[in-house]
């Protein structure tokens, strides 16, 4: 079956940490094929911008967050923090990349941050009353 490819306008947000879990709201079109004898399915991915290969494995977009013209997407925790591409597929073949229109960026991973210490210690348990 031939079908038109899938397009990104728009996303946000375009940065997140290598933890991941950030939630990304994708809009566009050509997200859902529409055809009664093929199930609807689009995976994301993130790829290095230099050696082209996947930071993590390519995940399907669940069917609620899925939508003709927009999709919701968790990130997935990558080991590398950097610019990553961003791409979309319907087939886990043919791969369209995501950027931003005003900076020719794609997604910018940064290292979750680790809390070593908190200071003080120690506190109220119980807020005063005015």
């Amino acid at each position: 079956d031939f079908y038109e490819e899938p397009y990104v306008s728009y996303y946000t947000p375009a940065r997140g940490p290598t933890n991941g879990g950030t939630p990304v709201e994708v809009q566009g079109f050509n997200f859902r094929l529409n055809r009664p004898h093929l199930k609807d399915t689009l995976y994301a991915r993130f790829i290095d911008p230099n050696s082209k290969q996947e930071l993590a494995p390519a995940s399907e977009v669940r069917e609620e967050d899925l939508f003709a013209d927009k999709f919701l997407w968790v990130t997935p925790a990558v080991n590398q923090s950097g610019d990553a591409v961003f791409q979309i597929s319907l087939n886990k073949v043919d791969w369209s990349d995501a950027r931003d229109v005003s900076s020719g960026n794609s997604f910018n991973i940064y290292q979750s941050p680790h809390v070593t210490s908190i200071n003080p210690s120690f506190g109220h348990v119980k807020a005063a009353k005015d």
